[in-house]
């Protein structure tokens, strides 16, 4: 999917921190501020936080809202805000949610204002009903404003998942943080924003995660046709005459699958984002490193689907799945390389994209 206004398809960017102090820098200038990039995504020094900006864009392109009449960047003058960008299929975004919820349930008395921004990746992510079902079954419940053209992701000039940037009293950008982690940190800048007494007690007593071995993980893998992954079998064309290889196929399963890779299996219908299981049976085979992988799914009817997950040829268990979004398809499971077996209960299930943690 891309942006308005940018060119070329963008990749979903999950980022992981590392112990709370590796955060990923970016080029993309963050705000029309001229704030200096390299300013941001080292620790900071919260009795003595830099301005990086004085002309922060606020939600106000926002086209909806949920918990929440609509807010403004003047409407917010006089309260510390913290834009949290997140999509609800996006693992790391959702893996967030319990210290945003600590910070605001602590701190809203005291002037905090949460706005999560819902930037949607994929096209079912656009749809407000199922942003709203996410959000109750997620428990959020500050404002949220839905973005499903990006037009507030692209005024902040955002290029991430999740995205953290807190706004102090005054509208000036104090404090950026891209992906997982640094937690205390960042409800340190909340505390000194917000003139909270030093000795009051904290509000997030999460643990930070345990961060693995990124290179000993699969990295994330996309399995609509527009992001390169799908192994395309001869005779799969370019319907739309748009770049994309899509149309319905038959495919077989390779005699040997490289490590962090998949294979389809069965007739599956290709698109843009998705790959959709055209009979029962159809399977995805994957080869992968980690012991959690997750699967953004959608059911594909008005009952929940099903399908079965078996790791090295183990028995197969059963996952339900419904609407579109995340599905934890293994938990716990043991390290080193493995491969898995998804196979479609019923046609018309539609896969998106592998996380791995």
């Amino acid at each position: 999917m891309s942006p308005p206004g940018k060119n070329g398809p963008v990749r979903r960017r999950y980022l992981v921190a590392l112990g709370g102090l590796l955060v990923i820098s970016v080029l993309a200038v963050l705000v029309a501020s001229g704030a200096d990039p390299a300013e941001v995504g080292e620790p900071v020094d919260v009795d003595d936080l830099p301005v990086l900006g004085d002309d922060v864009p606020g939600p106000d392109q926002a086209d909806g809202w949920i918990g929440s009449e609509p807010l403004t960047r003047a409407s917010l003058a006089g309260s510390v805000v913290v834009y949290d960008f997140w999509t609800y299929s996006c693992v790391n975004c959702v893996r967030t949610l319990p210290h945003l919820a600590a910070w605001y349930d602590r701190y809203e008395a005291d002037g905090l204002v949460i706005v999560g921004v819902h930037s949607p990746e994929f096209e079912f992510e656009k749809d407000r009903r199922n942003v709203e079902r996410a959000v109750g079954d997620l428990g959020v419940d500050w404002p949220v404003a839905l973005d499903p053209e990006m037009r507030v992701w692209n005024a902040f000039g955002n290029r991430y998942w999740p995205a953290k940037y807190i706004v102090d009293r005054d509208g000036r950008l104090r404090y950026v943080h891209y992906g997982e982690g640094a937690y205390e940190e960042t409800e340190d800048v909340l505390r000194e924003l917000l003139g909270v007494d030093p000795d009051s007690p904290r509000a997030d007593d999460e643990d930070e995660p345990d961060v693995p071995n990124l290179g000993q993980l699969t990295p994330e893998l996309y399995i609509g046709g527009s992001r390169g992954t799908t192994a395309s079998p001869q005779g799969l064309s370019d319907p739309d005459n748009d770049g994309v290889p899509g149309g319905e196929a038959n495919f077989t399963l390779p005699d040997s699958l490289p490590a962090d890779s998949f294979a389809l299996d069965g007739a599956w219908s290709i698109s843009a984002e998705s790959a959709t299981a055209l009979e029962p049976g159809a399977a995805i085979v994957l080869h992968y490193r980690g012991q959690e992988v997750n699967l953004v799914l959608a059911g594909g009817g008005s009952a929940p689907a099903s399908v079965t997950v078996s790791v090295d040829g183990g028995e197969p268990r059963p996952v339900e799945v419904g609407e579109p979004d995340l599905v934890n398809l293994l938990r716990d499971g043991p390290e080193g390389d493995h491969t898995m077996r998804i196979e479609a209960g019923s046609a018309g299930l539609a896969a998106y994209a592998f996380t791995f943690g």
